[in-house]
C-alpha cells in the first residue's frame, strides 16, 4: 500500500466505525449517562472487532512482526 492508500484505509475504517456509534446514539441504543470512560471502552472494542479476524490462523506471524516494528519504532 502507498501512503496516500495507507490514509485512506485509516480514514474509512475509523470512520465506518464512529458512523455504527453515532447511529446507535441516535437511535437511543447508548445510554446517555455513558461518558468518555464508557465511549472510549465502545470504540475500542468495535475497533477490536474490525481486526479480529487478521489475528487469527495465518495471520500469526504477521501479527509478532507487526508487534516487533511497533517496539521497534516506539509506535
Amino acid at each position: 500500500m502507498t501512503s496516500e492508500e495507507q490514509k485512506q484505509f485509516v480514514f474509512k475504517l475509523c470512520t465506518t466505525i464512529a458512523r455504527s456509534i453515532v447511529a446507535q446514539i441516535d437511535d437511543g441504543k447508548i445510554p446517555e449517562d455513558w461518558n468518555g470512560i464508557e465511549l472510549r471502552w465502545l470504540i475500542a472494542e468495535r475497533a477490536n472487532d474490525a481486526c479480529y479476524g487478521d489475528i487469527a490462523g495465518s495471520f500469526r506471524l504477521r501479527r509478532r512482526r507487526y508487534n516487533n516494528i511497533l517496539r521497534i519504532n516506539s509506535l
